[in-house]
Parts: structure tokens; sequence; C-alpha cells
């Protein structure tokens, strides 16, 4: 969803630590905000280019 040009997006599922650190530390490196929300954390991002640079 995020590749996609989706620009906040909800974690609504279980991940573990693991795979949560792994995808914060790729979409946190590309200007990625990730907060925790009323349930869920939510990963936001400004600026983003379609398609993204890698």
């Amino acid at each position: 969803m995020l590749q996609s040009g989706i620009n906040k997006v909800e974690l609504a599922y279980d991940i573990d630590s693991d795979d949560f650190f792994r995808f914060a530390t790729r979409w946190c490196d590309r200007g990625a905000k990730i907060s925790k929300g009323n349930d869920h954390f939510v990963v936001s991002l400004k600026g983003f280019s379609i398609p993204p640079n890698e």
C-alpha cells in the first residue's frame, strides 16, 4: 500500500518484533513516520514520490 502511493496506513495486523523493526527501518529510511494510534501503529509518508526512489 505504501509503495502504491497511499500516504497513511494503519498497521491493523499482528507482526512479530523482528518483522516490525525490518519494516520500520526500511520505511523510516525513506522518510516515513511511525506513531502509535488508538489501537495500532500508523505509518505516514510526506513528500513521497511515485514511483519510489530506491
